[in-house]
């Protein structure tokens, strides 16, 4: 939120070329002030000549070597301007400029590919929000405040129960940065570092960050300590695990009543009052327990497999086989949408009549009836169908974005794609072959030990396939969660319009969570609000179209990708198997129009609302994920092979280039046919 600009007398060319000590001017745009001024000695000047070379070097007099180029006004001039300039771009930029006569004229406009990192305290990263998290894209205040609002008092909860000690010291768990979350690296390692056999390089490389130092990094040392923490948190987690596959139907239920509730309620007709201190309520509590819930799951979900892996990497098994293990969930949630589609398309092919009307109407067409209310012709199982998964949305952690129910169009569109796919590409026909798979890896792990330890092993890989199935399953209902958020704070935002408290109803994505309750319960006043509302849609703008870095902090610089001997590109086994296939590199969902069947996805994240495109790809490439991210799960449901975190993969893969991947062992190289 800052900007530097320097300027000298005369012509640039002395400034460039390194001729002239510039001026230095700071200025913090959000707070409107400027912070630093460095008024250099500027010993000479470049002026324009009518010969050439057109341009010399001219001494100044010592007053003026000293004066400042800027005055405090014009600097708050540049500023504005820069910052409008970089909103336009999207990402941040390094200007040329000029002012002549008290005119300012820009000279050039191009972007700044890398930012270091000196002035970030400690290490952050997106790790586990990237794919089909909330840092998959740049991210509103909004929803960034309510994620840390959660894991702020989450982890902290956590971190103690597990007996771990962080001082007096209260760490900051989640910040933005280039208008994403990030969470705190470095926090999280200095606590598990104080537990026996951390190991930082491990635990960086299971959450897919590159190391940036040599060796091992950190190791906590053997000492009664470390060994009698290291006990307790086990002890801990393990107890926590089973409490929680104990727990879950029982809080499963009761979250699918409290929706039934939210369903039934009628926020465009509520008093305001009644409105404002219902989405309180709802914010501070229902949300927050929900959101919570949830949060604590994934802690223990990650620790949990964390501890099955190092477990299996003691024995004989095949690493590539380990994907194969966790594949074949019955009846998992996010699935259920896209079966959904195949449904109604059975409906569909039992009646020519049918396939005629969804196949040669455009989705206007077909949703302009569905609007009217016309209910034959399947709309009533369409209808159905967004009762059902009208939660879920392209971007589902975006809550500008609207939900399926309130674009049925779009949802149309995925039904028509999916009539024109084969019928081998049904989603159904995969789980068989899929829980053939997963007895087979079982199998062949449970032949690693004597007969006697099979029993045990057996349940310690039934609890993480259940943890992980329940893990999808309170995504779910967090996505359903997330439907009435945004409904709520639409009703919110359209009364708060209606009483000129709110310029437009979008704009209460652009407040955090507490700065709308302070404007709803009359702590925060309307011009205040707008201000800030403006100042936030600026940072938001100013990074909406920046490749973000996975890590920032003083140890980080960039991340290149990482070859193997043979010249494949490694990555993270995601999903089995081998597929070759054309690369389709695909920024973003709104991009995804281009698959066509047989493609290999190439993207940086996925997003759950690509989960209908699955079905008909070859495989997956990620610059992002890992064995637990969503990716991963879905195309190990769909049973095609996925390679995660590669590195600069939408960078190195030109598209529509032939590619062979094998999820197996996580690497994938380039066809020669090229």
């Amino acid at each position: 939120k800052a900007i530097l600009i320097e300027a000298c007398f005369g012509l640039g060319e002395a400034l460039v070329s390194g001729q002239v000590n510039p001026d230095q001017y700071r200025y913090h745009w959000f707070d409107d002030c400027e912070t630093e001024r460095h008024i250099a000695e500027k010993t000479c000047a470049c002026i324009p000549i009518a010969q050439a070379p057109y341009t010399q070097m001219q001494t100044l007099d010592p007053a003026k070597a000293k004066a400042e180029v800027l005055s405090t006004d014009e600097v708050a001039q540049l500023a504005k301007i820069a910052l409008e300039l970089q909103c336009r771009s999207g990402f941040p930029v390094d200007i040329e400029w000029g002012m002549y006569q008290g005119q300012i004229y820009i000279l050039q406009n191009r972007p700044i590919t890398e930012l270091g990192f000196a002035g970030i305290e400690g290490e952050w990263t997106t790790a586990d929000f990237r794919d089909g998290g909330v840092s998959s894209s740049v991210c509103t205040p909004y929803m960034a405040s309510l994620y840390q609002y959660v894991m702020q008092s989450s982890m902290t909860k956590y971190l103690k129960d597990l007996g771990l000690n962080g001082g007096n010291k209260q760490d900051t768990w989640l910040q933005s940065f280039y208008s994403r979350p990030y969470w705190n690296l470095s926090a999280a390692k200095s606590y598990l570092s104080q537990i026996i056999d951390y190991n930082e390089r491990a635990f960086d490389e299971g959450l897919g960050i590159p190391p940036q130092y040599e060796g091992q990094g950190v190791v906590s040392k053997l000492t009664p300590k470390s060994l009698f923490l290291g006990l307790r948190a086990l002890w801990v987690i393990k107890r926590n695990c089973k409490q929680k596959l104990r727990d879950c139907p029982q809080f499963a239920a009761q979250q699918k009543q409290n929706l039934n509730a939210l369903a039934a309620m009628n926020f465009d007709t509520m008093p305001a009052e009644t409105l404002y201190a219902f989405c309180t309520q709802f914010l501070n509590e229902d949300y927050y327990r929900s959101e919570s819930t949830y949060f604590d799951f994934i802690y223990d979900n990650s620790n949990l497999n964390s501890l099955f892996k190092d477990s299996v990497s003691k024995l004989d098994f095949d690493d590539s086989s380990f994907a194969g293990l966790l594949t074949g969930l019955s009846g998992v949630s996010h699935l259920a949408q896209i079966e959904g589609l195949w449904q109604i398309r059975d409906q569909i092919d039992a009646a020519p009549e049918l396939r005629d009307y969804w196949t040669q109407n455009s989705p206007a067409q077909i949703c302009q009836h569905y609007t009217q209310g016309q209910r034959d012709k399947a709309l009533d199982a369409f209808e159905n169908y967004l009762q059902l998964y009208g939660h879920h949305a392209r971007k589902e952690l975006d809550l500008s974005v609207p939900r399926y129910r309130e674009e049925p169009d779009y949802v149309i569109g995925q039904l028509q794609e999916v009539l024109t796919q084969p019928k081998g590409h049904d989603p159904r026909l995969r789980s068989t072959d899929q829980g053939k798979q997963a007895e087979q890896a079982r199998a062949q792990l449970l032949a690693c030990v004597p007969k006697w330890r099979r029993k045990g092993l057996a349940a310690k890989l039934k609890q993480v396939r259940e943890f992980l199935w329940w893990r999808e399953e309170l995504r779910d209902l967090s996505t359903q969660y997330y439907y009435y958020v945004r409904k709520i704070s639409l009703a919110v935002a359209k009364r708060l319009h209606d009483e000129g408290r709110l310029q437009a109803q979008e704009d209460v994505f652009f407040l955090q969570k507490n700065q709308l309750l302070d404007l709803i319960n009359d702590r925060l006043n309307p011009p205040s609000a707008q201000a800030l509302i403006d100042k936030n849609r600026d940072y938001y703008n100013s990074f909406r179209h920046y490749t973000i870095p996975d890590e920032v902090g003083y140890r980080h610089s960039g991340n290149t990708a990482e070859n193997s001997a043979s010249g494949d590109q490694v990555g993270v086994s995601g999903s089995p198997g081998i597929a070759t296939g054309i690369a389709r590199v695909i920024a973003d969902i709104n991009d995804a129009d281009r698959l066509q069947p047989g493609d290999i996805l190439v993207t940086r994240c996925t997003d759950p609302g690509w989960t209908p495109k699955f079905a008909m790809l070859a495989g997956v490439v990620t610059e992002t994920g890992g064995m637990l991210s969503h990716a991963a799960v879905i195309c190990r449901e769909y049973g095609i092979p996925a390679v995660l975190a590669v590195k600069g993969a939408t960078r190195d893969i030109p598209d529509g280039a032939s590619i062979t991947i094998d999820g197996s062992q996580g690497r994938f190289s380039l066809n020669t046919d090229n």
